[in-house]
């Protein structure tokens, strides 16, 4: 069932939803986290709205940018289209890259990763930080450790930047062997492979075992970070970060 109904589309589409319209249909949160992003510097860039990305989910993202860190930010909400067993998730990600061509992506969703390992991109998931500062500030510990300087698209091109972004990394799982292409429909679907891995990691137990080493290695990761941070800032006493 999974290999033959989880799909992804080739050539996902999105909509621009204006910002009067998102505040009627996205999450009420988005816009108090919004608030919190322009706070430490970023800009809204756009909101988009996808049902095509995969099979029956609906994804919504508000998408922004700081020039200065040179960081994407996006706030995404999915959920799935099947009324009988309705599931929604939320989500920050900080995304980085880099003039070498690889990738950092830092995000507090909690579900069990599917997709294949990327050797260009690095996903580091801090489940336990629902604070956008927070995650943001282990962001930039992160990216301080490459060697590689950061770099944006050309200003004005960071909607089109994001939704190729998307297709590439479905295309890239093509590749790695998850999806293999349905040429007729023009559709990804899984391979066996990938069907029998992502239905064994959302299993019980497995799932909470995955979960409960994603979040050991998020606290992990936020300990070091905020130990950096303790050491530039020494008269720090408070800890924001939920350790």
């Amino acid at each position: 069932m999974v290999r033959f109904k989880s799909t992804a589309a080739v050539n996902p589409t999105f909509d621009e939803i204006p910002d009067e319209h998102a505040r009627a249909l996205f999450p009420p949160n988005f816009f108090t986290t919004i608030h919190e992003f322009e706070a430490l510097g970023f800009s809204l860039v756009c909101h988009l709205s996808s049902s095509a990305i995969t099979s029956r989910v609906h994804t919504m993202v508000s998408l922004l940018i700081n020039q200065s860190t040179m960081t994407f930010a996006a706030i995404g909400f999915a959920r799935t289209l099947n009324t009988q067993a309705p599931v929604a998730v939320s989500y920050v990600e900080f995304t980085a890259e880099f003039e070498d061509g690889s990738e950092l992506d830092t995000g507090n969703i909690s579900t069990v990763r599917v997709f294949y390992d990327s050797p260009r991109k690095t996903i580091v998931r801090i489940p336990h930080l629902k604070d956008p500062n927070a995650l943001y500030q282990v962001h930039l510990y992160l990216m301080k450790q490459r060697k590689v300087p950061p770099c944006l698209p050309p200003p004005g091109t960071e909607k089109e930047h994001f939704i190729k972004s998307v297709r590439e990394s479905l295309a890239e799982q093509a590749e790695l062997g998850f999806y293999v292409l349905d040429e007729t429909k023009q559709r990804y679907r899984q391979t066996w492979r990938s069907a029998y891995r992502g239905t064994y990691r959302l299993l019980w137990p497995l799932k909470q075992i995955h979960q409960r080493r994603q979040e050991r290695e998020g606290r992990r990761i936020a300990a070091e970070a905020l130990s950096f941070r303790r050491k530039q800032q020494p008269g720090q006493t408070v800890n924001p970060w939920g350790d």
